[in-house]
Order: C-alpha cells, then sequence, then structure tokens
C-alpha cells in the first residue's frame, strides 16, 4: 500500500463521528446555556417575565420548536398554560405529555417530546414540556437529567416569584388597611377635637350662664343712672326752652296794641310749653278763667300767667343757667354708657369662639379680661380678688382656652371661699417657663379628693352647682399647651392651682403634630 495514499473512513463511521459531534456541541452549549439559564431565573422575582425568559432561555439551550410551560392549580389539580411556542397541534401533543408528567410526578420522555414536573419544596408547581424538530439529535440521559435538574432551578424560581407576589399582594393590602385605618383615625381624631371644642364652648357657655345674673346687674347699675340723668337733662333742658320761649312771648305781649295779640301770644306759648305734668293743671285754669273774659281782661290774665310761667322758670333754670347745669348730667351718663360698653366687649371678647391658630398676647391682659368678668362674682360674695402681674413680654399661646383656664380655677375659688375671704391671681415668668398661680382661703380639699380633682364628672360642689367638667377641661387644655396643672390644698386652709406654661420658644405639642 502506498504511505502516502489516503485512508478512507466507511460512511457509517463517519455518520457516527459526525453524531458524536453534534451531540458533543449540544451538550456543550446546553452546559453553557443552563448556567445562564438557573443565573437568570434566579435574579428574577417578577412572574412575568420569568415566563419569558423560561421560554427565551430554554427555546435556546434544547433548540425546540414547540415549548408548553403551564402552572398547577392547586384547589382543582388543574394546568393553566402560561406560556405556549410552537404549532397549536404540536403544543397540545406537549399538553398531554405535560398531563402524563403531573400524574407521575416525574419525566415523561417521548421519541421527539420531554415533560418534567416543576417540583419545589416537594410539590409540583407546574409542568415543562418540550418538543424537538425531526432534524434535531434526540437528548441523551444526560441531557434529560440536565433538563430535570434546570426544571428544579426553574420550579424554585417560579415559587420564589410567587411568593415575591404574595408578599406584595399582602404589604399592598397591609398598606391599604394602614391608609384606611389612618384615614379613620384622623376622622376620629378631628371628630375627637370639634367635639372637644365643642365641649370647651359649652362649659365657657354655662360659666357665662352662671354669670348672666350677676352680669345682668352690672350692667343694670349703670344703666339706671344713665336713664335718670338723661330724664333730668332732658327736664332741665325743656325749662331752658320753656324759660327761653317765654321772653319771646313776653317781648310779643309788651309790643302788641290790641288785647286779642296778647291773648293769641300766651295761648300760643301755653299751647306748645305747658302741656305736661309740671303746668297742666295751671294750664287748664288759665284757659277755663280766660273763656269768661275778654278784652282789656282777658289780656291782664294772659300776661300775668306768662310772668308767672317765667318766674317758676326762672327759679328752676337758675344763676348760672341750664346749660351749666345739663353739662354735668351728660357727663355722668357718658361715664355710665362707657362701663355698660366696657362690660359688653369684655363679654364678647371673652366668650368668642376659640380660633386654631395660637397668637402672641400680652397674657396679663388676657388674664385681667377674665377676671374682669368675674369681678361682680367677687363682689356679690365679698370676697377680695387680687392681681399680681409679672408676664416680662408677649407670649404665644391659645389666648381664649387659657382665658378659659384662668376662668374656671378662679369661679372654682370664688365659691370655695366665704364672705370675708380672698382670692388671688399672679403670673410668673422666667427662664423655666410662665407660671399662673390661683390661690384662695376657702374650705379647702380633703385628701382622698385631692387626687381626682381632674376627673371628669367629677365634683365637690352640691348638686346643680357643677357636672364636674371644669378642671378636667381646664387639665387638657394646659396639656395641649406643653405644660401642667398642680394643686396643694389644705382643709380649712384653702388651695392652690399652679398652671406651668413651657418657656417662650419651645415646642408644644401641638406645634410637633403639625
Amino acid at each position: 500500500m502506498d504511505p502516502n495514499s489516503r485512508t478512507s473512513t466507511p460512511p457509517d463511521e463517519e455518520a457516527s463521528l459526525e453524531d458524536l459531534r453534534r451531540r458533543l456541541d449540544v451538550r456543550s452549549h446546553v452546559l453553557e446555556l443552563s448556567f445562564a439559564l438557573g443565573k437568570a431565573v434566579s435574579a428574577e422575582l417578577e412572574m412575568e417575565p420569568l415566563c419569558d425568559l423560561v421560554v427565551e432561555r430554554i427555546g435556546g439551550v434544547f433548540r425546540v420548536e414547540a415549548l408548553s410551560l403551564d402552572f398547577l392549580e392547586e384547589s382543582s389539580r388543574t394546568l393553566v398554560a402560561k406560556r405556549q411556542l410552537g404549532e397549536r397541534a404540536r403544543v397540545a401533543a406537549l399538553r398531554a405529555r405535560a398531563v402524563e408528567a403531573l400524574a407521575a410526578e416525574a419525566l415523561v420522555d417521548a421519541p421527539r417530546a420531554a415533560a418534567v414536573p416543576l417540583v419545589a419544596e416537594r410539590k409540583v408547581k407546574g409542568v415543562l414540556a418540550l418538543g424537538w424538530s425531526a432534524g434535531e439529535p434526540r437528548p441523551t440521559r444526560e441531557d434529560r437529567h440536565l433538563l430535570e435538574v434546570l426544571a428544579g432551578t426553574i420550579a424554585s424560581a417560579i415559587d420564589n416569584a410567587w411568593l415575591y407576589s404574595q408578599i406584595q399582594r399582602l404589604n399592598e393590602r397591609l398598606e391599604e388597611k394602614v391608609r384606611d385605618r389612618t384615614a379613620e383615625l384622623e376622622s376620629a381624631l378631628a371628630d375627637l377635637r370639634r367635639a372637644q371644642a365643642e365641649l370647651v364652648e359649652r362649659e365657657k357657655m354655662a360659666s357665662l350662664g352662671q354669670l348672666t345674673a350677676g352680669i345682668a346687674h352690672e350692667i343694670n347699675n349703670p344703666l339706671a343712672y344713665v336713664i335718670s340723668n338723661v330724664a333730668l337733662a332732658r327736664e332741665r333742658t325743656r325749662a331752658w326752652q320753656r324759660y327761653a320761649m317765654s321772653w319771646g312771648a313776653l317781648a310779643r305781649v309788651e309790643r302788641a296794641t290790641d288785647p286779642r295779640e296778647v291773648v293769641a301770644a300766651v295761648q300760643g306759648f301755653v299751647d306748645a310749653w305747658c302741656a305736661d305734668d309740671k303746668y297742666r293743671g295751671h294750664a287748664a285754669d288759665f284757659r277755663q278763667e280766660l273763656a269768661t273774659l275778654s278784652g282789656d281782661d282777658a289780656a291782664a290774665l294772659a300776661s300775668r300767667f306768662l310772668r308767672y310761667v317765667q318766674a317758676r322758670e326762672a327759679r328752676d333754670v337758675g344763676d348760672d343757667g341750664a346749660a351749666a347745669a345739663i353739662d354735668p348730667l351728660l357727663a355722668s351718663a357718658e361715664q355710665g354708657l362707657e362701663r355698660v360698653k366696657r362690660i359688653v366687649l369684655d363679654l364678647r371678647a371673652f366668650s368668642r369662639l376659640d380660633a386654631a391658630e395660637q397668637a402672641d398676647v400680652d397674657l396679663d391682659a388676657e388674664i385681667d379680661l377674665t377676671l374682669s368678668i368675674l369681678a361682680h362674682l367677687a363682689k356679690e360674695r365679698g370676697v377680695h380678688l387680687a392681681r399680681r402681674r409679672g408676664m416680662r413680654a408677649a407670649y404665644r399661646c391659645h389666648p381664649a382656652r387659657l382665658g378659659q383656664v384662668v376662668l374656671n380655677l378662679v369661679t372654682n375659688a370664688l365659691q370655695a371661699t366665704e364672705a370675708g375671704g380672698a382670692v388671688g391671681v399672679e403670673t410668673r415668668d422666667d427662664e423655666q417657663g410662665v407660671a399662673i398661680v390661683v390661690r384662695d382661703t376657702g374650705s379647702g380639699i380633703e385628701p382622698a379628693a385631692l387626687g381626682r380633682v381632674f376627673d371628669p364628672f367629677f365634683t365637690t360642689k352640691p348638686p346643680g352647682q357643677g357636672v364636674g367638667l371644669g378642671l378636667s377641661i381646664s387639665y387638657r387644655i394646659v396639656q395641649e399647651h406643653g405644660g401642667r396643672i398642680d394643686v396643694e390644698s389644705r382643709p380649712g386652709e384653702g388651695t392652690s392651682f399652679t398652671v406651668r406654661l413651657p418657656p417662650r420658644g419651645a415646642r408644644t405639642p401641638d406645634q410637633e403634630d403639625v
């Protein structure tokens, strides 16, 4: 044999070598893409992108012409198609193989198809079925084993994605419940704040109602002498007018040349200025007697009556004149009206609806406003109401609410103090904060009741004199300002309430909620 001659390979052997080469290429491709598939599906948590990724990568790894990815519906134990690839008839055949794999819970191999269960946590999650074309080599046992391994990876990824979706749904439901609960709590809080504001206003109106009789008395006193002074000034004004008009009538009488002119001038004066109670009887007598006379006799009677009225009016007007007598009457009436105006304005300012916004106010002036409302109560009970001011500058607060606190504390102190006692209201302002102190020399509070004075509806007053909300509301208002109320009492010696408020610039609870 010629050594240079080429040795020929039998056709069967060449086919076997080509088949082996193809299988090696497939296996190498399978190993390469399987690693990429496992890495990709392990990183994907969204279910739909994961399904797309499985179809794309599995189709590339095994060079399939048909594919069916089905998930198991646990309640009905039926397969639900998630992704399909290929002709309808071929996909239907693959799904039949998938049902077999589900029943056997193992890989089902056919000449041109394979179906493998997707098992995770010892539960079947679905089935992956693949179909090859006639030109592709049939997967070997090692390839089928690799398919099972990939199926496990895919099943774990699907299970993770399902758990992730469940967690997402739970989170969404939880967030929705939190939003709903938050909305409910916000609504409840708004209702509570409205109810609290209404309760404060009702307590304020109740307090004002208890003070109405005394305030009416305070208003009635100046109104009484205003009315009296105005009536007296009006009478003196009329006297001055009568006196002036009498001189006018007298001048006409002296100029008259005919007795009838004299009578007419006097009668006009009488009709205009002698119709009131002072001259009604005299005027009637004059008219009756004048009716019996005529001529010079009638003129003489008319002249005498005119001079009589003039003399009386001159005595009433006095030497200083009516204007000098009227001026002090009007000045006194003006003072009375100013007092009434001040009382009404104080009531209006105190009973105003409390605004939600805080304001920088003169706290001493606000407390004085409240005490002006209570001055008559102290007077009626014979209690000395003392005041000591100590604020250095304006203080940021809810002025009307703190006014309600002072009203409640001072009212209680006045009601607990007998005639001859004293109630003191003091303000202090230093680096530690602001203090409002209300002391009384009243009956005091028993130690057993001292710890309950701020409880709602607790009261030591007799029935009908209180519902026990004043101190409770005051305590809540002071808390909203970031402060507290301290109380000290000794039975028979008196009680001291101290409202302690934060220093200027400190954040209060209602500011922190914003």
